[in-house]
């Protein structure tokens, strides 16, 4: 009931702020263009509107209040009548749905209780205790592994070029092929064959590929090889050409030597063996 008195007080303050603004508005024009005072016609015709305002706001206050009071008085002798009259029928609904609750409740079996298995960190840790020790023992059979490799790319080496090299020079070679081993290019000492008896170009190609092939290395790091060592004898290949000619087949003394199924050792040795 307030918030709809607040409602109407609103709605009327603002006619009644737009209604003194318009007049004064229009009051102003007629007095500056026509000389003509507006509040001559105006004052009796205002005294009256708002009288009769007042008036009406009056009589529905008192009217508001005087059906409020009736409407408690109506709705109090209600409520004795539906409480009285309803009060039985819902207690034996009441007792009625606390029967069919009953009726309906089944027994929940209990699942049997398993026990999860426990992890026993202690077995865990017994199996990991030897970790280290396996790393290592790994480590030491791929050096062992590795010392096996070079060992017959050495002797090989050796065999195939001993003809072209002086001992100075050969071991040279040799001394190089560590550090290709260990990736150490920096160290590269360049080399020349004999005058009477030169190494070809093939020849050399050949033997990149062949030791590169045992230590997994890439081609362009075998073309490189033979391209420091032998600059007099490979003077008009480039690097790019040597990486893709490695395994050029033509005349040669030095035979490509294709491992198989992972072997490393060398088919010419194998037979200097037999």
């Amino acid at each position: 009931m307030a918030h709809n008195n607040q409602n109407h007080t609103k709605r009327a303050s603002f006619i009644l702020a737009v209604a003194v603004n318009l007049y004064a508005v229009i009051a102003t024009y007629l007095y500056k263009n026509f000389q003509i005072n507006l509040m001559d016609y105006a004052t009796p015709i205002i005294l009256w509107t708002v009288g009769i305002i007042l008036t009406c706001a009056i009589v529905q206050r008192y009217f508001e209040i005087f059906f409020a009071f009736i409407d408690i008085d109506f709705s109090f002798g209600k409520q004795i009548i539906s409480n009285s009259a309803i009060q039985e029928p819902l207690i034996e609904k009441s007792v009625t749905e606390e029967l069919s609750v009953c009726k309906e409740t089944t027994i929940i079996e209990e699942t049997p209780f398993v026990e999860e298995p426990t992890v026993n960190k202690n077995v865990i840790h017994t199996f990991v205790d030897n970790y280290e020790e396996r790393l290592a023992e790994v480590e030491r059979e791929k050096a062992a592994k590795q010392k096996e490799i070079l060992n017959a790319i050495h002797e090989y080496t050796t065999f195939v070029m001993a003809e072209y090299f002086t001992k100075e020079d050969l071991a040279a070679l040799h001394e190089n092929i560590e550090y290709l081993t260990h990736g150490q290019t920096d160290l590269y000492k360049p080399i020349r064959s004999k005058s009477d008896n030169p190494i070809k170009s093939i020849d050399l190609r050949h033997f990149a590929w062949n030791i590169g092939e045992r230590l997994n290395l890439k081609l362009e790091d075998r073309a490189k090889f033979i391209h420091i060592l032998f600059p007099h004898e490979l003077k008009d290949a480039t690097l790019e050409y040597l990486a893709k000619n490695l395994r050029t087949q033509d005349s040669c003394r030095i035979p490509l030597d294709i491992p198989k199924n992972g072997d490393y050792h060398f088919n010419c040795m194998r037979k200097t063996d037999a």
